[in-house]
């Protein structure tokens, strides 16, 4: 796996950071992260995208270590205006032919994005996130899925949360990173999150925190563009049959329920997520 050195564009005021496979291309695909790691997940997949020729770039989160920004008004992390600062860094950069693939909290940026952008970009494939209106009305209506998202809740207690943790050298944290993954997220990366966390940790709560802002203006547009959605079956944070659910938001749509995954399909099965963005690109 290569090491990349982070780059840096300001886009409406946010510093951005990035990590770029440089290949010269007229395809772009456009990596999303989740919580709680940072765009070095997608390395591979750079250094796989470059040996085909073709130019990939993952983005750190706003909030997190290389896109850091303080968490004192969690109304700077609304979706809507994330989305426009990434819409500033797509036109900043010149992109063009874009393909989109997020996971977690990334899948929900490429979800808004490819409902409110869609002149920008291709098609878009989510990892292990349902459509932010089929996951709301969860966290409300579905007591499975509630049992699943606890740590949702759990997290709107500021200040409480982040002192449990950090318990033990972030004990929970790792846990769910290993175990989410089946222990196919190699140790060392999840030692390279570790040592940002400490800097960072209540902006990437306060993902979260803003959830209550998403979809308040009632909107249910529909997703213009190809969407793919892929959950893991063995998921432990989100009920996979929520991907279903999702596809009514879509022109047009597929969801493929991944039978030996859990919550970090990049990780666990990267030759199936690989064959998914070739179909695309």
């Amino acid at each position: 796996m290569s090491e990349y050195t982070f780059k840096y564009q300001d886009c409406l005021g946010q510093n951005i950071g990035y990590i770029d496979n440089e290949v010269v291309s007229q395809k772009v695909i456009l990596f999303f992260h989740g919580f709680p790691e940072g765009a070095m997940t997608w390395s591979r997949y750079l250094d796989y995208y470059r040996s085909k020729g073709v130019r990939a770039i993952a983005i750190e989160l706003k909030g997190y270590h290389n896109s850091f920004c303080p968490a004192d008004d969690e109304r700077e992390f609304r979706i809507d205006l994330i989305a426009q600062e990434l819409v500033s860094f797509v036109e900043q950069l010149e992109l063009k032919n874009i393909h989109l693939v997020g996971h977690d909290w990334g899948a929900i940026v490429v979800w808004y994005l490819a409902t409110y952008h869609s002149q920008y970009f291709k098609d878009a494939i989510t990892l292990n996130a349902p459509h932010w209106h089929v996951f709301k009305d969860a966290l409300f209506g579905d007591p499975l899925q509630i049992m699943k998202s606890w740590y949702i809740y759990f997290i709107q207690l500021k200040g409480v949360s982040e002192a449990l943790i950090k318990f033990n050298d972030y004990q929970v944290l790792r846990r769910s990173l290993i175990g989410g993954s089946r222990g196919k997220l190699p140790i060392g990366l999840v030692n390279r999150y570790k040592e940002s966390w400490p800097q960072c940790l209540s902006s990437m709560l306060a993902w979260y925190r803003a959830m209550k802002y998403i979809g308040l203006d009632g909107r249910a547009e529909k997703v213009k563009i190809p969407m793919t959605l892929l959950m893991g079956k063995k998921d432990p944070f989100i009920r996979p049959k929520l991907a279903e659910k999702c596809m009514k938001y879509c022109e047009e749509s597929r969801f493929h329920i991944v039978d030996d995954c859990a919550h970090f399909i990049h990780h666990e099965n990267e030759h199936l997520l690989q064959e998914f963005i070739d179909q695309a690109v």
